[in-house]
């Protein structure tokens, strides 16, 4: 046998020890189950649990247990988080080839809110996730807002579906009345997202015309679009039937077209409910815009988590050779279908 064959022999051997110890090492790995309960002891379906050190995050199922496999023997720390509540936060040791089994006991959060502002709505000048020790308060309830965000990214990238929405656009005459003038279905994806930048929220339509990327749940705890505005709670807002409601507003610097608006959050469960979205600056976007406003209502497809279930936008424009000057974009949920369902075992 030449040197050369020798130390290709000793290579393929060297190859078949390794692949040996990660076969011994697969047959080690370990399991974390458990259930999520609240402290008054009911079951919490659908709390996010997670494996921080290895990345690894699933939804627990409709009646609180959960179970993953093929943990790494050793110690993991281990997260479960529920809107509404404050995160459970432990370590747990993995034996080799063994499992450990947790229960998991969350407590209600509870946040003191009056009917009047409670943060003082500024020109905003530093943009930013708002600061805990300045306003315990907002900071409190923003958690809830990008912990509602949290939910709708894990189930749009990990559980992807398929949903389908009914959409019509009209115009409105002097009167009001909104006369439809095309209807269609659309089918989408959760998966299928754009990532918010500042003053970069229009896109060419390919017909000389220009649409707005519409921030939507999982932008609002993104980021970018948390560092790209300041936040104010408004309280509880007696006129939307006593929800919480929470409004982001751009840098004044910023001169390109942006989004402006409100979410509102059930004070009980602090999910989010509805949502509004206003384009700020639209002139520089097109001459003959003068607004675009956009409300959102929220629907629960599962417990706890939420799906766009109604959309509406009107555009308000200058008019041209005697046309209407408002128009209307309506969207309504119709159906939704998971890929992957959300309880399966991992």
């Amino acid at each position: 046998m030449t040197a050369h064959a020798r130390r290709v022999g000793l290579l393929l051997a060297t190859a078949a020890l390794a692949a040996g110890a990660v076969t011994s090492i697969a047959h080690a790995q370990g399991v974390v189950r458990g259930e999520v309960r609240a402290t008054t002891g009911e079951r919490i379906p659908y709390a996010i649990v997670s494996l921080v050190s290895g990345g690894r995050q699933r939804f627990a199922n409709d009646s609180g247990a959960f179970w993953l496999a093929g943990v790494a023997p050793g110690r993991h720390r281990v997260l479960v988080r529920q809107i509404g509540y404050s995160p459970f936060d432990t370590t747990v040791v993995v034996p080799p080839d063994g499992e450990v089994a947790l229960t998991a006991r969350l407590e209600r959060i509870a946040v003191e809110l009056s009917e009047i502002t409670v943060s003082a709505r500024t020109v905003c000048e530093r943009p930013g996730a708002p600061d805990p020790a300045l306003h315990p308060q907002l900071a409190a309830v923003f958690d809830q807002l990008r912990e509602n965000a949290a939910r709708y990214a894990l189930m749009a990238d990990s559980y992807p579906a398929e949903y389908r929405m009914a959409r019509s656009y009209g115009d409105l005459d002097a009167a009001g009345e909104d006369h439809v003038y095309f209807r269609d279905t659309v089918a989408l994806r959760t998966d299928a997202r754009w990532r918010y930048a500042p003053g970069r929220v229009l896109t060419e339509t390919g017909r000389g015309g220009q649409r707005l990327l519409l921030p939507t749940l999982p932008d609002l705890a993104d980021s970018a679009f948390m560092a790209g505005h300041c936040w104010y709670l408004t309280g509880l807002d007696t006129a939307a039937g006593g929800l919480v409601r929470v409004d982001f507003v751009p840098p004044a610097r910023l001169r390109s077209p942006d989004v402006e608006g409100s979410a509102w959050l059930d004070r009980l469960s602090y999910q989010i409910r509805s949502a509004n979205v206003r384009l700020t600056n639209p002139t520089r976007a097109d001459y003959r815009v003068r607004g675009l406003t956009v409300d959102m209502d929220f629907r629960e497809i599962v417990p706890s988590i939420v799906l766009l279930g109604h959309i509406s936008a009107v555009t308000r424009t200058l008019p041209q050779f005697g046309g209407t000057t408002v128009h209307t974009e309506e969207q309504r949920l119709l159906a939704v279908h998971f890929l992957r369902p959300l309880s399966a075992r991992e």
